[in-house]
């Protein structure tokens, strides 16, 4: 069905649609993850969320996305139950604004774009999964504003302060 059964639904006004519909080297945004808990929280693992802008570089079995510079694989059938539109050429990644990790505000998402600070620091992070390229949330302060507990790679994981003010994030 692919690009003609999407104009189908165009013309029908429907401007969203199951994952499976899109066209090889198209970005699509997420709109909506499956109902299912479990897969929508796999899917937010590897960095999918609602908003997420992906590019689609095969539709077949599995379907391969390109999600924030990371290629990742998921199953037709999973596909079948994500739904995207054309992106929004407003929301591209390079337009976001960009932050450091301790300034992000609770509850917010934000993609690792640099890590500085020093060697043993630096590879410290890298061993606990703060890659560039990941999805961080930062989930709350210390009462002192001092350590800071993000969700990274599905667990929850405290940072001091200083740590977090030299890993740059780009807000999703």
């Amino acid at each position: 069905m692919h690009g003609r059964g999407r104009r189908w639904l165009a013309m029908a006004g429907l401007h969203e649609w199951p994952l499976t519909y899109a066209v090889r080297g198209e970005s699509v945004q997420v709109v909506k993850l499956p109902d299912d808990a479990d897969a929508a929280g796999k899917l937010r693992d590897m960095g999918l969320y609602e908003d997420t802008v992906v590019g689609v570089e095969a539709i077949a079995d599995p379907v391969v996305l390109d999600v924030l510079g990371s290629r990742i694989a998921i199953s037709r059938r999973l596909a079948e139950r994500i739904l995207v539109r054309l992106r929004e050429q407003e929301a591209t990644k390079e337009e976001k604004m960009t932050t450091t990790l301790d300034k992000l505000p609770v509850g917010k998402r934000g993609v690792i774009a640099s890590v500085s600070g020093s060697q043993e620091v630096n590879q410290r992070l890298r061993e606990m999964g703060l890659t560039v390229g990941t999805v961080v949330e930062l989930m709350r302060l210390a009462p002192a504003g001092d350590p800071i507990e993000i969700r990274v790679r599905g667990y929850n994981l405290s940072l001091r302060k200083a740590e977090a003010a030299g890993i740059i994030v780009q807000e999703n």
